[in-house]
């Protein structure tokens, strides 16, 4: 049954992100920005959507931060995801560059689902249709570019809903790059993945 492999790899990935160690992550966290630097549709985005890191998730703030100082990118505004109550669905709000450059300095976020942090409801809503790029977490990808979250399905829905041509990018540790993974018709592909040492790019 695709639905226990999928528990079972869920299981076996997060086991895994959770024995690197607190130099691992930092090590994994800049070679990501540098590729993440690289990418074209990051360079021309204007409004990218991105995520604070829960539960071991690689971290791409740093990144997030190198694009609002490059003088090559065209990056205006990013927004990040919150859990509507009560609507199984995601939100998307706007945030300040200072989160990035101070590593949420300054910023007031609240936990939200799960534990995870999220913006306030009061901050500004932007609609899906304005994002050019969405930066997406998971638990585990492969090589066709397709993702296991959490199992909630958020993301297959926001992605469901977005432009047509706009970039989503998964972003993973290297060791939760897999070959292939147990998928359901909802599953949505990323158009890449990223990780510390590969660029993917679905055919």
């Amino acid at each position: 049954m695709v639905q226990h492999r999928k528990h079972e790899l869920r299981k076996k990935a997060l086991e895994r992100r959770a024995g690197f160690s607190g130099r691992d992550r930092a090590r994994a966290a800049e070679e990501l920005a540098d590729q993440l630097l690289s990418l074209p549709s990051l360079k021309q985005a204007k409004t990218i959507s991105a995520y604070v890191p829960f539960g071991g998730e690689i971290n791409i703030l740093p990144a997030l931060g190198a694009l609002f100082d490059s003088e090559e990118c065209a990056l205006e505004r990013v927004v990040m995801p919150r859990v509507v109550t009560g609507e199984d669905r995601l939100s998307l709000h706007l945030c300040s560059p200072k989160l990035f450059t101070e590593v949420l300095g300054g910023e007031t976020f609240v936990e939200g689902y799960g534990g995870i942090l999220e913006p306030p409801a009061t901050w500004p809503e932007v609609p899906f249709d304005e994002v050019d790029v969405i930066i997406v977490p998971g638990v585990a990808f492969d090589r066709d570019c397709m993702r296991i979250g959490y199992g909630k399905g958020f993301y297959d829905r926001m992605l469901g809903q977005r432009r047509e041509d706009s970039t989503a990018i998964g972003v993973i540790f290297d060791e939760l790059l897999f070959d292939a993974l147990p998928l359901e018709d909802h599953d949505v592909a990323m158009d890449m993945v990223v990780s510390p040492h590969e660029v993917l790019i679905r055919s």
